[in-house]
């Protein structure tokens, strides 16, 4: 039995240390180093959910090439049990510019994450989890147009669900996302995610064009903390005062931590505040660090 089945992309991702501005054309900026990590939505909060103690299951697609056999490694290493389809084509991968501002600019080539497909998800995997979460929609090709048979195939067998879509892709139809949600527990959004979205340039109003859709809808906002929302209640909490040196995978870990202490029952105030914890943990970690109950314990 697996306490959450994550389904979705995973990446190689070769990460800036922080930069104070974006590079002129023709200008060369040096830096201490790149930091190669797990990168993919899907696959980091798997990776954050396992190091909260979670019995977690990750399915995805990598290349047969240099990246996907390291990134097999590291989910061994994250004790996650991983089924993985091997692809022809090449692991994806992401170059993530990152800035001291806690912002970020990314460059991802398509590779096996397109491969990834509904027959790739078995049902008796399906059907021993808990939790079902979905990321990385947008680079999901084969497997997007699945996904409502996946949500529902879920719901049939009492599983709850959650969804982030794991990227902001302006040019795409965001209204073609609404049909999923009514499969969806749990919709992970960033505030510029919200609005693409919902089509509209307030938050506020975001929030109750979506709402109706899913039972919580669950927002990180960055430096300005988070917020989350179900039909008769809303709860923000402020962001912790860290320093901001590894935000890639911030909302990843953010979920992971929602998703924690969603599935052991807490409070929708407990869940917020546990998911800002664990995020905010991650990303003042000079290295790729999955915070323990035992670290958000010691600052929540």
């Amino acid at each position: 039995m697996f306490d959450v089945l994550c389904v979705g992309d995973i990446n190689q991702d070769v990460i800036t240390t922080p930069l104070k501005r974006y590079p002129k054309k023709n200008e060369q900026v040096i830096i201490p180093k790149f930091k190669y990590y797990l990168g993919g939505s899907s696959a980091i909060c798997a990776s954050a959910l396992s190091t909260l103690g979670l019995r977690v299951c990750f399915v995805g697609s990598i290349g047969n090439d240099f990246y996907g056999k390291s990134l097999k490694e590291k989910l061994k290493c994250y004790k996650v049990k991983a089924y993985l389809k091997i692809s022809k084509k090449p692991t994806d991968t992401t170059f993530a510019i990152t800035f001291e501002d806690g912002s970020r600019s990314f460059i991802t080539s398509h590779g096996a994450n397109a491969e990834l497909n509904i027959k790739d998800v078995k049902m008796q995997i399906l059907k021993f989890s808990k939790h079902l979460h979905v990321s990385g929609y947008w680079h999901l090709e084969s497997l997007r147009p699945k996904l409502n048979i996946l949500f529902s195939r879920a719901k049939k067998h009492n599983i709850s669900t959650s969804l982030d879509i794991g990227a902001t892709i302006e040019d795409r139809d965001w209204k073609q996302i609404f049909p999923l949600l009514r499969h969806v527990d749990i919709l992970f959004l960033n505030d510029y995610e919200l609005k693409l979205l919902a089509g509209t340039s307030s938050l506020l109003k975001g929030i109750k064009k979506v709402l109706p859709f899913v039972q919580i809808l669950a927002l990180h906002l960055g430096p300005k903390g988070a917020l989350a929302c179900t039909a008769d209640k809303r709860v923000r909490l402020p962001s912790y005062n860290v320093k901001v040196i590894n935000p890639t995978g911030a909302g990843d870990t953010f979920n992971a931590g929602f998703l924690y202490a969603y599935l052991n029952k807490m409070s929708l105030q407990a869940c917020l505040k546990y998911a800002l914890a664990n995020a905010c943990l991650y990303i003042s970690k000079n290295e790729q660090v999955f915070p323990t109950p035992s670290d958000i314990a010691s600052v929540i």
